[in-house]
C-alpha cells in the first residue's frame, strides 16, 4: 500500500493466491471511503505514486506495470519487465526528434483532451519534446479550456435509467449502464442515492463499476490538468510563465492548485542543479 503525496489518498493492492486477477482499491483520507477500484488480469504485488501524484504505478505478477492516470482512473501505459526491453507497440514515447508541424501539434492538443487515457499519455510527452511552439500553441488554447459552460442534466431521465439497470432484458440493463457512463459526475449524486437505498446485486454491482470508473473531473479540467503536466515536463521559461498565469487567482480552484504544485517541484529542481 502508499499513500498519494498529498496524503489525501490510500493504494492498496490485493489479489489471491491462483485466482483470476488483481486489483487496487483507492480510498480517501481519513474518511476510509473507497472512490475506485483498479482491475488487473493478475495478482498485484507493489504500487507506487509518481512524484508529482499524477499517475500509479502497479506492478503485476504477470511481469507488467500498469501505469494509472489518477485524475480520469485509466489506464495509461503498460510496460514490460522482461530484459528484452518494452513489449512490442508499448513504447509510452513517440519520437519527435524533428521539428512538429502546425497540424501535428493540433492533433497532438486534441489527444491531450482525449478519452483514450494511452492516446493522451503519448500526447503529453510528444507536446513535452516538441519544445517552445507546442508551449506557444497551449498559451493560445488554455483560455478556450476556461471558460465556463454549464451542463444541465434531467433528474428524472437519471432516475429511469437507474432503474433500467434491474431491467430483465440485458440489453435494456448495458443501454442505460452506457448512458449513466456518458453522463458522468452529472449522474454521480443521483447514484449514490441509489446505492444507499440497498438496490439489488445486479443493480448495485453496475453502479459501483460506473462510479469505480468515473472521471474525477469534467472532460476540460481533464485536459487542463494534462497541459500542466506538459508545462511541468517542459520546464522552460516559456512554460512557466503559462503555468503563473494558471496559478493566479482566477483559475479554478483544481487547476490553480495543480499549477502551484507544478512551480514549487520546478523551483526545487533548479534548486537542486550543480
Amino acid at each position: 500500500m502508499q499513500f498519494s503525496r498529498d496524503g489525501k489518498t490510500l493504494a492498496t493492492a490485493g489479489g489471491t493466491n491462483g485466482g483470476p486477477g488483481g486489483e487496487v482499491k483507492l480510498s480517501l483520507v481519513p474518511s476510509g471511503r473507497e472512490i475506485a477500484v483498479l482491475r488487473h488480469p493478475s495478482n498485484v504485488w507493489s504500487v507506487h505514486f509518481s512524484p508529482d501524484g499524477r499517475t500509479l504505478a502497479v506492478a503485476c505478477w504477470d511481469n507488467t506495470v500498469k501505469l494509472w492516470e489518477m485524475a480520469t482512473r485509466k489506464e495509461r501505459a503498460v510496460l514490460g519487465m522482461s530484459s528484452a526491453g518494452p513489449k512490442a507497440g508499448e513504447a509510452m514515447t513517440p519520437k519527435t526528434a524533428e521539428a512538429s508541424s502546425a497540424p501535428q501539434l493540433q492533433t497532438w492538443w486534441t489527444d491531450l483532451g482525449s478519452a483514450d487515457a494511452p492516446r493522451a499519455y503519448r500526447a503529453v510527452w510528444s507536446l513535452a519534446e516538441a519544445g517552445k511552439p507546442a508551449a506557444d500553441l497551449m498559451k493560445e488554447q488554455i483560455p478556450s479550456l476556461m471558460e465556463e459552460k454549464s451542463s444541465p442534466v434531467d433528474l428524472a431521465r437519471v432516475a429511469k435509467l437507474i432503474a433500467q439497470l434491474d431491467d430483465d432484458d440485458v440489453a435494456v440493463r448495458e443501454r442505460a449502464t452506457e448512458e449513466l457512463k456518458g453522463l458522468g459526475k452529472a449522474a454521480e449524486p443521483a447514484m449514490r442515492q441509489a446505492l444507499e437505498k440497498t438496490p439489488s446485486a445486479e443493480v448495485d454491482y453496475r453502479l459501483k463499476l460506473l462510479l469505480s470508473n468515473m472521471s474525477n473531473e469534467a472532460p476540460r479540467i481533464i485536459h487542463l490538468i494534462r497541459a500542466i503536466e506538459v508545462l511541468e515536463n517542459q520546464g522552460t521559461p516559456e512554460a512557466r510563465k503559462i503555468l503563473e498565469q494558471l496559478a493566479a487567482e482566477q483559475s479554478k480552484e483544481q487547476v490553480r492548485t495543480e499549477a502551484k504544485a507544478s512551480l514549487e517541484r520546478l523551483t526545487l529542481r533548479n534548486d537542486k542543479k550543480p
